[in-house]
């Protein structure tokens, strides 16, 4: 894009900007920082790194360098940052990218006193001369489609942490996919909301520099302003964004508390919702917010896979786009986009194709992640081969998440297997009722969680609402009541525990271990 639109905008954050040209001087000086320090092709170098101008330069810089990107939050504990650069092992490179707001944090992992630190800033302040036998030691680094590109952390169900190994395919695949699906243009102007906690951080750098779009970015704790949030937008007029749910949630409750929304999303083409099942209620609050010319995607994915399915959800009035899903309580995902493939199955792996009938998903295609990061049993695990699918030896990516098509055979994603409980011997899936308990009151129950107790060896289902500051607007009876009509009666929770607030994980989904 240096070469195509050299003086076009390539980065935003508040009053300063760089342009493709500048941004491609700033990493090749980075890269050349980074060979510097000895590092091999297909080493992991973490960066040290939140929102910021730094971020995306980095980035890219690590991947110039023919290495793989690993971001760490500089929010999270010492303690938490040793054990995943432990975890990293070998494959870690030992120099780390950050800059001087993190410098201080980066003295407290003692248990890494080799490691060196690369202040990207620096590089903003003093942009020296690359010369021609600089630019000829960046071209010969050679990649291919297999090599690693990014790996992250996610979730394991016994504590320890699965490194997510992507490669410059899947990368590839996924960029493809955005654009050839219309989802991402190269006149968009993408309003970075992911931290560096939450993978999309990732895909959304990808998608800009790939596309030629311009990277609105927030400071770093820019988030958890709602009043700052607000402003910017109207300043800087996206016309691209994605929100967790959650976040959204909050957002919107904002919105109708200091009447801030009129006119926030004007400029908005496209606003993408990820991460969690997104009700249906929820999609018609956005809308009320968002201008005609907006068309709002709800997109599947996971760490694994990026995003691999995109449902353009109706609005009241849309021309040619028939809402049929009046009596549903969570918005389609759709179905798998440009080059993926996608199955619901049963526990023994037989393609389910009646509408409503709950499974698990499967996803294939050049999306799929490369494994976990030195553990091929958790992988063997994931990644299996369904000849009876797929007539091949096509890979396909257990998701765990549990999902029914509607009658038109769009995909719903209604929770995770993870979250599958058993109460008197009966199967409940903790996010349906979730979802019709909340559907009690959207505009007061913010969040909720089901989980199961045992009281004098009866199993019983509990109920946690989290109502803000409404706790004398709810009437525990009237929700037992709403999910007695809803629900089958093994289903309806024994207790609701009526909170002002759910705990919640950076990312903005709710952490149901606490």
């Amino acid at each position: 894009m240096a070469v195509k639109w050299p003086q076009k905008v390539a980065l935003v954050l508040a009053d300063q900007s760089i342009t493709y040209a500048e941004m491609a001087a700033y990493v090749q000086r980075l890269t050349l920082d980074i060979l510097s320090q000895g590092v091999k092709t297909g080493q992991v170098i973490c960066q040290l790194v939140d929102r910021s101008l730094e971020m995306p330069l980095g980035f890219f810089s690590i991947l110039t360098a023919g290495c793989v990107y690993c971001a760490l939050n500089p929010a999270d504990p010492p303690a938490r940052l040793i054990v995943r650069m432990q975890e990293l092992g070998s494959y870690r490179a030992n120099v780390i990218l950050g800059h001087n707001l993190t410098h201080d944090k980066f003295l407290t992992l003692e248990s890494f006193a080799t490691l060196s630190f690369i202040p990207i800033d620096n590089q903003l302040s003093t942009l020296s001369i690359v010369h021609d036998d600089d630019l000829a030691r960046l071209s010969s680094i050679r990649l291919t489609r297999s090599s690693s590109c990014y790996v992250t952390f996610t979730s394991g169900s016994t504590g320890k942490p699965k490194i997510v190994e992507h490669t410059h395919s899947s990368a590839l695949h996924y960029i493809n996919y955005m654009i050839v699906d219309g989802l991402v243009r190269p006149t968009d102007n993408i309003f970075q909301l992911a931290s560096c906690s939450w993978v999309p951080h990732i895909l959304e750098m990808l998608d800009f520099c790939v596309s030629g779009a311009t990277l609105i970015i927030l400071k770093p704790d820019g988030i958890l302003n709602l009043t700052y949030l607000t402003n910017l937008i109207r300043e800087q007029q996206p016309t691209w964004m994605m929100f967790s749910p959650t976040f959204l949630r909050a957002f919107i409750s904002y919105f109708h508390l200091t009447k801030a929304g009129e006119q926030c999303f004007a400029t908005v083409q496209r606003i993408l919702t990820a991460g969690e099942p997104l009700p249906w209620t929820l999609a018609k609050q956005l809308h009320a917010l968002l201008p005609v010319q907006a068309i709002h995607y709800n997109v599947h994915g996971t760490s694994e896979c990026a995003i691999t399915s995109h449902y353009r959800v109706p609005r009241d009035g849309s021309v040619g786009i028939e809402n049929t899903n009046d009596n549903q309580i969570i918005v389609p995902s759709g179905r798998p986009g440009f080059g993926f493939t996608g199955y619901i199955v049963d526990e023994t792996f037989q393609l389910i194709t009646d509408s409503g009938q709950m499974g698990e998903i499967l996803y294939g295609g050049g999306c799929l992640f490369k494994g976990y990061l030195n553990d091929r049993t958790k992988t063997d695990k994931v990644l299996i081969k369904l000849p009876h699918l797929t007539d091949d030896e096509q890979l396909l990516y257990r998701t765990g998440d549990m999902a029914k098509y509607t009658e038109d055979g769009n995909i719903v994603v209604i929770g995770r297997l993870d979250f599958q409980l058993k109460i008197q011997n009966q199967r409940i899936e903790a996010a349906e009722v979730e979802h019709i308990t909340m559907a009690f009151s959207p505009s007061i129950i913010s969040n909720c969680v089901v989980m199961k107790a045992v009281h004098e060896e009866q199993d019983h289902l509990i109920a946690y609402l989290a109502v803000g500051n409404n706790m004398d607007k709810i009437n525990v009876n009237d929700i037992r009541q709403y999910c007695q009509e809803h629900l089958a009666s093994f289903s309806v929770p024994s207790l609701f525990m009526i909170l002002p607030s759910l705990p919640v994980l950076p990312n903005g989904k709710i952490d149901r271990n606490q």
